[in-house]
């Protein structure tokens, strides 16, 4: 056979015209090598990290078993430049001298390294050393001093270590320091076990056990309270939410009933047969132009009031079209003593902006009704719509005779019948003051000029309905 040491590739031998090659992947300390020596039952293989011992079990085997020494082991230095072999005794040349003995002499250590803690530090802080711990949720950061006790290679142990419910397979360092950060709540056993000189392992590594406690909140107890809690509210806001939506639907409908009430109010008999008269005397005086002026004016506000009844709400700009047939009809019917203005703040798009339906027609028809009709003069009607914040004003405002005389002269029986659309009126106004979380209101003022009656002012307040 022939052996062959290589500088980077490890030993070759060739036997029998095949190369079998040996590096450090089969146990060699260095694939350089940088001399070779053979005694009766060893091939003896020196490099620049130790003296490598290697056997053959047979002549056909030649899987090797290899053994390593080093200044562990007693050389003066593990920089190996020549070896001699006389009979059994081995000679070795290195830069620090000649070493010799007797190759007989050299046996495998097989004594295990016990290894002890240091010291165990808990986020930073010195605890005394024990078999186990129970630690808050806090108590996470994890701190581990140990050594392996060694005569011969102290400071260059290998160690191993597994912590069981983190890892799963051993991790190899030379460090006698291990460090654990931010440990999530759990059981941990932390094993750490060193190897001798000669490649043997401890049998019984040494263990450590932390108990890292689960915080209260996250406890099954406190989550099962959690979830109680939140399916207690969770069926408390489903039946208020469902409380709520019983009585908003009550309150529509009652809403619905008013506006029902409104549109009976509107097309009242007394208002019905003044319209129906006036275009009667229209005919009987021949004059066709006016009756049908009257007549599509006054279909037309039917129309719009049977259609406007079918809606909650309605834009500012149908309201002002109905409410300005109704002023022209009951215009004509005062032949003509009725003038009317509406001033909307330019603010206002009157095609998005919205209103109850049917809401300002009573508070005209009262205005006419006690305000103007009881007076020998023209009668003035100013309906003017702003904006005052998130609210809409509605100002209906006249130059009748006021309240109190209107009171003193009025027919009982006549003002009840003729204030039932204010009072509908009123109460769809505080209706939508429920299902909307905003104030809505009618204020009634009392205009004078000179300490005299000059007629009423009345001020809506609803909220901005787009």
């Amino acid at each position: 056979n022939t052996v062959i040491g290589t500088k980077g590739g490890g030993i070759l031998i060739i036997q029998q015209g095949s190369i079998i090659q040996i590096t450090k992947r089969d146990g060699l300390s260095s694939n350089t090598i940088t001399s070779l020596a053979v005694s009766d039952k060893y091939l003896w293989a020196g490099t620049k990290n130790g003296l490598n011992r290697i056997h053959f079990e047979t002549k056909n085997n030649f899987k090797p078993q290899i053994s390593k020494f080093t200044k562990a082991h007693g050389l003066l230095t593990n920089e190996i430049r020549r070896i001699f072999v006389a009979d059994t005794t081995l000679l070795i040349s290195t830069n620090d001298g000649l070493i010799y003995f007797d190759v007989n002499s050299l046996k495998k250590d097989t004594l295990e390294l016990p290894v002890y803690y240091k010291e165990v530090l808990i986020n930073s802080k010195n605890v005394p050393i024990k078999n186990s711990y129970d630690l808050y949720y806090n108590e996470n950061n994890i701190s581990v001093k140990f050594e392996g006790i060694s005569f011969r290679n102290k400071n260059n142990l290998l160690y191993k270590y597994m912590l069981k419910g983190v890892d799963t397979s051993w991790t190899y360092t030379k460090n006698r320091e291990l460090r654990f950060s931010f440990l999530p709540p759990g059981k941990y056993d932390l094993f750490i076990n060193a190897m001798n000189p000669d490649e043997v392992w401890n049998s019984k590594p040494i263990k450590i056990s932390f108990n890292i406690k689960t915080p209260f909140w996250k406890t099954h107890f406190f989550i099962a309270i959690i979830l109680i809690v939140f399916f207690t509210l969770v069926f408390f806001i489903f039946r208020l939410s469902f409380n709520q939506l019983k009585k908003k639907a009550a309150l529509e409908n009652e809403l619905n009933k008013h506006i029902n009430q409104a549109l009976v109010n509107q097309m009242n008999p007394h208002f019905l047969f003044n319209a129906l008269n006036s275009i009667n005397n229209y005919i009987l005086k021949n004059d066709k132009k006016e009756a049908s002026k009257y007549l599509t004016k006054f279909s037309g506000l039917i129309r719009l009031i049977l259609e406007n009844s079918q809606k909650e709400y309605i834009t500012i700009h149908e309201e002002i079209k109905a409410n300005k047939l109704y002023l022209d009809i009951e215009s004509t019917r005062l032949k003509n003593s009725l003038e009317y203005e509406f001033i909307i703040e330019k603010t206002i798009d009157q095609l998005s902006t919205k209103v109850p339906s049917l809401l300002i027609q009573p508070f005209l028809e009262n205005a006419i009704w006690h305000g103007i009709q009881p007076m020998d003069k023209k009668g003035e009607i100013i309906i003017t719509i702003s904006k005052k914040e998130l609210f809409l004003q509605i100002e209906v405002r006249d130059n009748g005779i006021g309240r109190k005389k209107s009171k003193e002269i009025s027919n009982n029986n006549t003002f009840k019948k003729h204030s039932l659309g204010i009072e509908i009126s009123w109460k769809r106004i505080k209706i939508l003051e429920q299902l909307y979380p905003k104030k809505v209101s009618i204020e009634y003022e009392d205009l004078y000029d000179n300490k005299e009656a000059a007629g009423t002012l009345v001020r809506i307040c609803i909220p901005i309905i787009t």
